[in-house]
Protein backbone atom coordinates (compact mmCIF):
# COMPACT_ATOMS: atom_id res chain seq x y z
CA UNK A 1 0.00 0.00 0.00
CA UNK A 2 1.14 3.45 -1.27
CA UNK A 3 1.54 6.01 1.82
CA UNK A 4 1.29 9.64 0.89
CA UNK A 5 3.23 11.75 3.54
CA UNK A 6 1.84 15.59 4.14
CA UNK A 7 3.05 18.65 5.44
CA UNK A 8 1.66 21.30 7.32
CA UNK A 9 1.40 24.59 5.79
CA UNK A 10 0.21 28.25 6.38
CA UNK A 11 -2.23 28.93 3.63
CA UNK A 12 -4.12 32.41 2.77
CA UNK A 13 -6.66 33.20 0.32
CA UNK A 14 -8.35 37.01 -0.52
CA UNK A 15 -12.12 37.37 0.61
CA UNK A 16 -13.10 40.81 -0.45
CA UNK A 17 -11.00 42.99 0.84
CA UNK A 18 -9.36 40.92 3.47
CA UNK A 19 -7.03 38.21 3.57
CA UNK A 20 -8.07 35.10 5.49
CA UNK A 21 -5.36 32.51 7.04
CA UNK A 22 -5.16 28.92 7.19
CA UNK A 23 -3.35 25.88 8.69
CA UNK A 24 -3.63 22.55 6.91
CA UNK A 25 -1.99 19.70 6.29
CA UNK A 26 -1.69 19.15 2.59
CA UNK A 27 0.14 16.04 -0.01
CA UNK A 28 3.83 17.06 0.46
CA UNK A 29 3.67 17.19 -3.67
CA UNK A 30 1.17 20.48 -3.42
CA UNK A 31 3.15 21.92 -0.71
CA UNK A 32 5.31 24.00 -2.10
CA UNK A 33 5.60 27.80 -1.65
CA UNK A 34 3.77 30.39 -3.84
CA UNK A 35 1.33 27.30 -5.04
CA UNK A 36 -2.34 28.37 -5.42
CA UNK A 37 -4.44 25.47 -4.18
CA UNK A 38 -8.13 24.26 -4.13
CA UNK A 39 -8.97 22.58 -0.52
CA UNK A 40 -12.07 21.44 0.70
CA UNK A 41 -13.56 23.56 4.11
CA UNK A 42 -15.28 22.57 6.56
CA UNK A 43 -18.30 21.73 4.29
CA UNK A 44 -16.85 19.16 2.26
CA UNK A 45 -16.93 21.98 -0.57
CA UNK A 46 -13.71 22.77 -2.62
CA UNK A 47 -12.57 26.68 -2.35
CA UNK A 48 -10.43 27.77 -5.09
CA UNK A 49 -7.76 29.97 -4.37
CA UNK A 50 -5.38 29.31 -1.17
CA UNK A 51 -1.77 30.41 -1.02
CA UNK A 52 0.99 28.35 0.16
CA UNK A 53 2.68 30.87 2.24
CA UNK A 54 5.18 28.43 4.80
CA UNK A 55 5.72 24.62 4.63
CA UNK A 56 6.54 23.08 8.23
CA UNK A 57 6.80 19.40 9.81
CA UNK A 58 5.94 16.45 7.58
CA UNK A 59 4.07 13.50 8.47
CA UNK A 60 3.00 10.03 7.24
CA UNK A 61 -0.39 9.68 8.11
CA UNK A 62 -3.39 12.45 9.08
CA UNK A 63 -6.10 11.54 11.30
CA UNK A 64 -9.67 11.72 9.77
CA UNK A 65 -11.67 13.39 12.79
CA UNK A 66 -14.64 12.80 11.43
CA UNK A 67 -14.14 9.36 10.57
CA UNK A 68 -12.04 8.72 13.85
CA UNK A 69 -15.26 10.03 15.57
CA UNK A 70 -17.80 7.55 13.72
CA UNK A 71 -15.48 4.60 14.03
CA UNK A 72 -15.47 4.99 18.00
CA UNK A 73 -19.31 5.47 18.39
CA UNK A 74 -19.63 2.59 16.15
CA UNK A 75 -17.25 0.61 18.32
CA UNK A 76 -18.33 1.74 21.59
CA UNK A 77 -21.91 1.58 21.03
CA UNK A 78 -22.56 4.88 21.32
CA UNK A 79 -24.29 5.64 17.99
CA UNK A 80 -26.98 3.03 19.47
CA UNK A 81 -30.45 4.53 20.13
CA UNK A 82 -31.08 5.64 23.57
CA UNK A 83 -33.75 3.33 25.88
CA UNK A 84 -35.58 5.48 27.51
Amino acid sequence: MKSTTYRQCALCRQEGDREVHQTAYIPTKFAVTGNILKIKDDADEWVDGWEVLFCYAEIDDVVDVKQSFKRHKRNTGDSLPKIA
